[in-house]
């Protein structure tokens, strides 16, 4: 008797990690994992996502100073001045 098991993405972030939702195309801050779903939440705080464990990845230097700078309270306001 064989038990059928996913097998774990080549990539597990650790709980607190910033990491790209490739299937979004959104960065969000991993919370953890239930089966094959992984749970987001935005960096600044919001709304929790879930995407697929398989469809996170590490952040480059570039994406995590994308990400910083778009999280960051400055950032929001001159979007809000834009419209």
């Amino acid at each position: 008797m064989s038990t059928h098991r996913t097998p774990l993405p080549a990539f597990t972030p650790e709980v607190g990690e910033v990491v790209r939702d490739a299937k979004h195309d959104a960065v969000g801050v991993y919370a953890g994992r239930l089966g094959p779903w992984a749970y987001l939440r935005p960096r600044g705080g919001g709304i929790e996502w879930e995407t697929k464990l398989d469809r996170l990845e590490r952040l480059t230097g570039e994406l995590e100073l994308v990400s910083r700078l778009r999280a960051s309270p400055r950032w929001a306001h001159e979007d809000e001045g834009a419209a």
